[in-house]
């Protein structure tokens, strides 16, 4: 019985050496496992660490973007309705050069009738100065023939009264 006792309690120390043994192995696994979970729990902390710092640089990308962009949009408003008031100035402007050039065409076609009725008057007095200019002419060349023949009236009657006082 003894035996039986002595084999007992060794198969006992030996289920407790196993169990031991288990034990510090899964005390170990245990261990390691935790270290695993450690790492893995630091690695997943510096992952949100790096998004959290990568989503912190890209709002401020995005923001700084943003506030380009407003400002350009911003920009082009502000020369939009610059252009807009060019735009609204020039076909003013249009308009009234359109109006000015009717008025021009209207006085320049008034001066054209003026200067064709001063041409018809022009042409008119000319044609009356040279019908003038050429009974002028006419009367000139009648009164140099009348001096002519007053000229050979006197020489002849000149002539005439020399030839009577000479006697003959």
């Amino acid at each position: 019985m003894f035996y039986r006792l002595i084999q007992q309690l060794r198969k006992k120390d030996d289920a407790n050496f196993k169990l031991m043994s288990d034990r510090i192995k899964v005390n170990q696994m245990y261990k390691l496992l935790r270290e695993e979970n450690q790492v893995l729990e630091d690695q997943v902390t510096t992952r949100d660490s790096q998004i959290e710092a990568m989503h912190v640089v890209l709002r401020a990308t995005l923001e700084e973007k943003e506030l380009i962009l407003q400002n350009i949009i911003t920009t082009i408003e502000k020369e939009l309705v610059a252009r807009q008031q060019a735009m609204e100035m020039h076909k003013r402007k249009a308009i009234e050069f359109a109006q000015s050039a009717a008025d021009l065409k209207l006085h320049l076609e008034r001066y054209h009738a003026q200067m064709k009725e001063a041409q018809q008057v022009v042409a008119e007095k000319t044609s009356s100065l040279e019908a003038e200019a050429y009974k002028t002419k006419r009367l000139q060349e009648e009164l140099a023939q009348f001096k002519r023949k007053a000229e050979r009236m006197k020489t002849i009657e000149m002539s005439g009264t020399l030839c009577c006082s000479c006697g003959l």
